[in-house]
C-alpha cells in the first residue's frame, strides 16, 4: 500500500472533486488522475511512434486518408468512453 502526503492545494482539489459526487473517496480521485496520465502517455507514444508511419503511408497513397469528421467522431467517442471509465 502506498501512502502519499498532499499539500493543502491538492487536498482542497480532492475535497472539491468528492463534493461533485463523481468519486466515492480520495483513492477514486487519485485513480482518475493516474488514468489520465496513462492516457497522456499512450497519446505521446502514438504521436511519436505511430503517427510518422501513418503520415508516410498517406504521402505514398493519399486515398487512404480518413475524413476529418470521422476522426473527430472517433476522438469524441474515445473521450466519452474514458470519461465513463473514470467515474
Amino acid at each position: 500500500m502506498l501512502n502519499v502526503a498532499l499539500g493543502k492545494e491538492d487536498e482542497e482539489f480532492v475535497r472539491k472533486q468528492l463534493e461533485t459526487g463523481h468519486y466515492t473517496d480520495a483513492a477514486d480521485v487519485v485513480r482518475a488522475g493516474l488514468k489520465l496520465l496513462e492516457d497522456e502517455d499512450a497519446l505521446e507514444r502514438w504521436i511519436e511512434e505511430e503517427l510518422p508511419a501513418r503520415y508516410e503511408a498517406y504521402m505514398k497513397d493519399p486515398s487512404q486518408v480518413i475524413p476529418a469528421e470521422e476522426v473527430h467522431a472517433r476522438f469524441e467517442a474515445m473521450r466519452k468512453s474514458n470519461a465513463e471509465k473514470a467515474e
